[in-house]
């Protein structure tokens, strides 16, 4: 969790250290007021079993979702949303980490892309001002790998779990509790900017797609994990790869 300000200020930032304290700031802020307090939440409202099971007002919204009725075409639809969770969710863990090395490894084959690309704004990707995050050094890569991971488990357990289940509790509604969550789980990313909200939201209502097509909080902490790793510690770990293998061959 950081605001546009901090943010700001980060981007600054020249000195590893620095960049550094922040990446330690982050991850703690954000295990406490995420992490943390979601457990507190969900333990003071009794609700610590939806870390091992889906609620049930999110499971009576199984059947609508899959478009389950009696009719032919009602089976149809049945049959195409399980297809469709069968062949999505492996998908959705291979391709994010098969993307980013082909792209890392398309730019690496081409320097002048890379260099380019080195000299863009920064909320060229996507919109997303994110390239500031990127690490520089090894042990910049191990703070981000831990702001990754914790991303993963903290807003996972505060924008699909605690969040929604006290929208629930006081609307009443389990659509409402999805689509105001998720929201804010988009708007928890302004720092970005809009078109990172915009996309941050959309990453959002996949991964509550992702929660209820498999009913395990966990699949979704790992799925959210594994796409922040992806930018942040994975595909840069491999361009810096590419690059030293290719250092030595020109000096051999």
């Amino acid at each position: 969790m950081r605001d546009s300000k901090e943010y700001a200020l980060f981007k600054k930032q020249e000195s590893t250290r620095e960049r550094q304290r922040y990446f330690r700031v982050w991850v703690v802020r954000s295990f406490l007021l995420h992490g943390v307090a979601s457990i507190a939440i969900l333990a003071l409202t009794g609700q610590l079993a939806t870390l091992i099971s889906m609620p049930q007002a999110f499971q009576n919204l199984l059947p609508t979702l899959a478009f389950e009725d009696s009719s032919r075409l009602g089976r149809m639809f049945g049959g195409f949303m399980d297809g469709l969770k069968t062949m999505a969710l492996p998908v959705l863990f291979v391709l994010p980490t098969t993307g980013s090395l082909l792209r890392v490894w398309l730019a690496n084959r081409n320097p002048s892309n890379s260099t380019n690309s080195a000299n863009e704004d920064p909320q060229s990707d996507v919109g997303r001002d994110i390239l500031p995050l990127m690490p520089r050094n090894a042990s910049e890569r191990f703070w981000t790998a831990i702001l990754s991971i914790n991303a993963g488990l903290s807003e996972e357990l505060c924008f699909r779990v605690a969040i929604p289940m006290l929208l629930l509790i006081v609307s009443g509604s389990a659509w409402i509790a999805i689509v105001v969550s998720t929201l804010l789980f988009g708007l928890a990313h302004f720092y970005q900017g809009w078109l990172g909200v915009i996309a941050t939201t959309f990453i959002g209502a996949i991964l509550y797609w992702v929660y209820l097509a498999t009913g395990s909080i966990w699949i979704t902490i790992l799925l959210h994990a594994l796409l922040d790793l992806n930018d942040l510690a994975i595909a840069p770990w491999f361009e810096e790869w590419l690059k030293a293998r290719d250092s030595a061959r020109a000096q051999a």
